[in-house]
């Protein structure tokens, strides 16, 4: 029976899933891979047999494969593609900051998709912004990484701290210059001058000693986090090439060599 209900789901027979339920299937039961009925039917997008599962009792807080819950699959596997009611369904206190085997919460992945909305109602719902993952990053690293601008100032006017530091040293603005984000570095240059008046905020280092502008993925990044050091090395540079080709049509230095030919 268990294979013919899962089967229902997966074809999003809604009517059929409710005789099984009627029958006494047991509305938590998980298939061979471990998998609850309710996140097959979100990993099937069938929504509406979801919002009935819940309505039968379903239990949100269980998780499946890689630890997550049926809030994290809804989130990371299909974003901008649900009914915002199912989210409402699928959030409680225990789900939303619930966090997977890589230590994400369903935030980590709104942010990190670009989700506003769902960003928006998760922290309304009582998502922390706070919460660090495995590798420490919070949502705001995520946002950060992916260029997602909207997502950072939400987060940030949800009291996110845009200078915390990953394991690895990290600010969400290293994860912006990184990745050569133009308009996330800009928006976390100025954030941060806003948030803490201390000028050297644009300068913590990771643990290899770097800054944002030293990890920069482009010439372009590095501009905009500090353009004067890049005009000064760019002058320098063109100083140098110049004294160079200056060099090359010296007669002296030209005839230098053979001076003593002549003597």
């Amino acid at each position: 029976m268990a294979d013919n209900f899962f089967g229902a789901i997966s074809r999003g027979d809604l009517e059929h899933v409710k005789v099984y339920i009627e029958e006494g299937t047991d509305v938590d039961i998980r298939n061979g891979g471990g998998t609850t009925a309710l996140q097959v039917a979100i990993e099937q997008k069938v929504f509406e047999i979801a919002s009935f599962l819940v309505k039968e009792g379903a239990n949100i807080s269980l998780k499946g494969v890689l630890r997550k819950n049926a809030l994290h699959l809804l989130i990371k596997d299909y974003p901008n593609c649900f009914p915002m009611d199912l989210l409402e369904k699928l959030t409680s206190t225990e789900t939303v900051n619930a966090k997977d085997l890589l230590g994400k919460t369903p935030l980590h992945y709104a942010a990190e998709t670009g989700q506003t909305h769902v960003v928006k109602r998760l922290i309304r719902l009582g998502a922390d912004v706070s919460i660090k993952d495995r590798s420490g990053d919070t949502a705001a690293h995520d946002a950060a990484m992916n260029g997602n601008v909207t997502t950072l100032d939400i987060l940030s006017k949800n009291g996110a701290d845009l200078s915390i530091q990953n394991l690895d040293g990290e600010t969400p603005l290293h994860s912006a210059s990184k990745t050569g984000c133009l308009d996330a570095t800009r928006f976390l240059k100025i954030e941060l001058r806003l948030q803490n008046c201390d000028p050297g905020v644009l300068n913590i280092k990771n643990k290899d000693g770097k800054t944002a502008f030293d990890v920069a993925g482009n010439s372009v990044v590095r501009y905009i986090l500090n353009p004067s050091k890049v005009c000064k090395k760019k002058r320098k540079r063109d100083d140098c090439d110049e004294q160079s080709d200056t060099s090359s049509l010296n007669p002296a230095n030209s005839w230098s060599d053979n001076s003593a030919t002549f003597a």
